[in-house]
């Protein structure tokens, strides 16, 4: 099915110029787009305003009332949506209401006549837009491409950081304000999509505005389930607009191939590192494309001073420069985005109003309610989690067997605060304090590794058990010591894991006076090793639960004796400590360092073996050389991020646990665990084919001996945490 815009059969939008919605004055026509025009308005203080009105049904037929309430339903949506993100690069609601205004229809349309209750709601009024710079045919440069691109993306960051995500999934050049600053400003959330709601079926598909047919992605053609990678592909097509002054698909029938895209942005004199970032976001294949907002923003080209400042200037000769603006008096009321004690009440009434139809009250039976369930899950496995929860939610509306009593479950993914603004799927550590202190009260938990779950559970301050089990393993994933391949190779790591590469080598090379001298490679100067947050990373965490092991030569029965500061596992410690070490919140973000910085910055990082993979899949060809795994052969773990529903929690329902129940058997169903290779991990079933990424090509040997230590119990755990912050104090 194609995307096309539907026109309203009867409503001219130029009609209600000169209208009030309470107390604004419609004074311009401004734009229209798929089931809302919007007009220019001016605040009491002079201050110009955008005010979205919702278009009035088809007609009177029940059909047609029926889908107004589904249009006005999504309206409502856009308004909730925009609303919440208060964010200098997304528009600012500042009111909303409904009014009403009285179609006198003339003769032969009789029927349609009447009043009509219309939904608006005001917003900042940006009047210049990228597309009236492209069709002023003032060329934009590549810097100024860059500084709105940067900008878009980190108003997409916010959506997709939001819980749920939130797709826009329209990003035309209309839809994109050029703000004084310049802003970069993210508008009209029309089709704007819950992520993880499942596919649309026909019936909603039609009744969805127009999506721009230059920026669609290929899955929004087939309506398949959209995620992040649907709104990176429109931006790149943003982009090569810009660029361009063409859409990708003007290069082909349907749409281009990364040559033809490379092609076409080498004819315009696009620098390589610009082009190549929009080629790999207009790739047809989502898997092809960048994983997430934050991996695409990170191979923007840096913009120079200048561009800012020849932007300004070119808005100014545009817009006028937003002359007299700066002398206006700064209003005294409606300046503040809406909050959510504002919302409610307007949303109420809006509510209410939607019932009363002229046609007539009509009462239809309400789907059942979803049972909603939460699950924190460690960031190793988000990306198969993230398309698992998507499917099971959206099969559940429609299949008996993903439903509990006749009633669909919905999942969602509890999120992390990493850094200020930046969230991402949970750290093992930090969702087992999080739980308990209550700061997140999930149905489900699925750390690293199942110490984790023992700690909580030995932690939990209840009379009863925070869970009756400890988890069931959903996948398996070893712990490497991920190295150039040249550093690797040196030390005898690469391309088999011999006896010598062992954690026992490594500290060997940390605490060398000569570095990699010892090796005959002076050049490389100390090892410089990065591992993430100890006691909230799993990987982090567990490189100096294996160090220490293998200064005392064990692998099982780790005892609390054991952890000492004057013994093996206290030297070995301290040995790896002499490293140049590089800490992080995360291990990926440090594996995105050493793929940034290169070998200079970082010779090696502990992280899963899926890293490793993932890392060599998507910028093998841009690395420098490739990154390997080693596996050491002196003790390492699988993680195998075992499920624990939380039923003994006092937030747990009994019919959430039954439907984490129902969850969990999906999870661990044939079909989701033959995905689990596509994401670098291996699934609990030696019978299910690795496929081509378990390779070296990918910096894997899935032929490797993998020499596995029994894990120890959490207070011992909690005692090298301490012991690792105490050799730390001072650096």
């Amino acid at each position: 099915m194609g995307i096309q815009h539907k026109r309203h059969p009867w409503f001219i939008p130029e009609w209600l110029v000169g209208a009030k919605a309470l107390g604004y004055k419609l004074e311009k026509f401004l734009g229209a787009g798929g089931f809302g025009a919007v007009y220019l308005t001016t605040t009491l203080q002079g201050e110009a305003r955008a005010v979205k009105v919702l278009y009035p049904p088809h007609s009177r037929t029940i059909e047609d009332l029926c889908n107004w309430q589904s249009c006005a339903s999504r309206f409502l949506r856009e308004l909730l949506t925009t609303a919440q993100c208060n964010h200098r690069n997304i528009v600012r609601i500042y009111d909303t209401g409904m009014f009403q205004w009285r179609y006198e229809a003339p003769e032969g349309l009789s029927a349609l006549g009447g009043d009509y209750l219309l939904p608006f709601y005001v917003a900042d009024y940006i009047p210049g837009g990228v597309d009236q710079r492209l069709m002023n045919a003032q060329a934009l440069t590549s810097d100024e491409i860059v500084e709105i691109a940067r900008q878009v993306l980190d108003g997409l960051t916010v959506l997709h950081s939001l819980h749920p995500a939130v797709l826009h999934l329209d990003l035309n050049p209309a839809n994109i304000r050029l703000a004084e600053g310049p802003r970069a400003v993210i508008t009209d959330f029309g089709v704007a999509r819950i992520q993880g709601v499942g596919p649309m079926d026909a019936t909603e598909a039609t009744e969805l505005p127009a999506i721009h047919p230059g920026v669609a992605a290929p899955e929004q053609y087939t309506w398949e389930e959209p995620d992040g990678r649907t709104d990176i592909y429109q931006f790149g097509a943003l982009c090569f607009k810009m660029l361009t002054g063409k859409f990708p698909r003007e290069l082909a029938e349907r749409f281009p191939s990364s040559n033809e895209v490379l092609t076409e942005l080498d004819r315009k004199g696009v620098p390589d590192a610009l082009a190549n970032t929009v080629s790999r976001c207009l790739e047809i294949r989502r898997e092809d494309r960048f994983p997430d907002v934050g991996s695409l923003r990170a191979t923007l080209p840096s913009t120079s001073p200048s561009a800012y400042a020849r932007l300004v200037s070119s808005l100014a000769q545009i817009f006028g420069g937003g002359r007299g603006r700066r002398n206006r008096p700064r209003p005294a009321v409606r300046q503040q985005p809406l909050g959510w004690r504002t919302l409610i009440p307007v949303l109420f009434g809006v509510a209410l109003a939607l019932g009363a139809i002229r046609a007539g009250a009509l009462i239809f039976p309400p789907p059942p309610d979803p049972i909603k369930i939460t699950m924190v899950s460690s960031s190793d496995k988000k990306e198969w989690t993230n398309q698992a929860v998507a499917t099971f939610n959206g099969d559940s509306r429609t299949d008996q067997q993903l439903q509990f009593q006749g009633r669909p479950i919905e999942v969602k993914v509890l999120l992390e605060e990493v850094d200020p603004g930046v969230w991402d799927h949970y750290r093992s550590g930090t969702m087992t304090t999080d739980v308990l202190a209550r700061k997140i009260q999930p149905t489900i938990m699925s750390p690293a590794e199942r110490s984790w779950i023992l700690n909580l559970k030995e932690n939990w301050p209840g009379s009863r058990s925070i869970t009756s089990d400890e988890g069931s393993d959903l996948l398996r994933s070893p712990l490497v010591i991920t190295m150039w391949r040249s550093r690797a190779e040196a030390l005898g790591f690469w391309p088999a894991a011999n006896q010598d590469s062992t954690w026992e080598r490594l500290r060997a090379l940390a605490s060398s006076t000569n570095g990699w001298a010892m090796v005959g490679r002076p050049e490389w100067g100390k090892l410089k090793y990065g591992y993430a947050y100890v006691g909230q990373s799993n990987s982090a965490t567990f490189t100096q639960v294996l160090n220490g092991m293998s200064g005392l030569q064990k692998r099982t029965g780790l005892t609390l004796d054991d952890v000492r500061a004057d013994n093996g596992f206290g030297k070995a410690m301290a040995d790896l400590e002499k490293a140049d070490i590089r800490i992080a919140q995360k291990s990926e973000w440090l594996l995105r360092w050493m793929r940034e910085r290169g070998p200079t910055y970082l010779d090696a990082v502990t992280a899963y073996e899926q890293g490793v993979i993932q890392l060599n899949r998507e910028w093998g060809p841009a690395l420098p050389e490739p990154i390997v795994a080693v596996y050491p052969q002196d003790g390492t773990i699988l993680a195998t991020h075992p499920f624990s529903i939380l039923d003994g929690a006092p937030w747990v329902a009994p019919e959430q646990a039954k439907a984490a129940e129902i969850f969990l058997r999906f999870l661990l169903s044939r079909p989701q665990q033959s995905l689990l290779p596509r994401y670098g991990l291996r699934p609990l079933d030696d019978a299910l084919s690795l496929g081509s990424l378990f390779d070296r090509t990918y910096g894997a040997n899935p032929q490797a001996n993998l020499v596995l230590v029994e894990v120890p119990s959490s207070q011992v755990i909690s005692s090298v945490v301490r012991l690792w912050e105490a050799t730390r104090v001072g650096k």
